[in-house]
């Protein structure tokens, strides 16, 4: 998957969870580009989904934001695509 692109990679996990899942919250992923007290504190990958959830940083460019984010996508996408039976019944 080394040459994945960030959109091939969450086009594919929306395809392993959308027909079994669909809390919005799961949907949405977020790279920040923060500042604090007038300083740049850097790029942050952010996702507060049901299943899965990360906030990682600080990358000093878009792009390792970017490919982190992708590498997180792609793992969470595994561990789905691998889960025997969808029962989400108590979340």
């Amino acid at each position: 998957m080394a040459n994945t692109t960030l959109e091939e990679a969450l086009t594919r996990y929306y395809e392993a969870i959308g027909p079994h899942h669909h809390k919005d919250k799961d949907c949405w992923f977020e790279i920040v580009h923060e500042f604090g007290y007038g300083q740049d504190k850097g790029w942050h990958v952010v996702h507060r989904g049901y299943l899965n959830s990360m906030e990682e940083g600080p990358y000093e460019t878009y792009e390792e934001a970017a490919e982190a984010m992708k590498d997180f996508v792609i793992r969470i996408t595994e561990e789905v695509e691998e889960w025997p039976d969808w029962n989400f019944v108590s979340l």
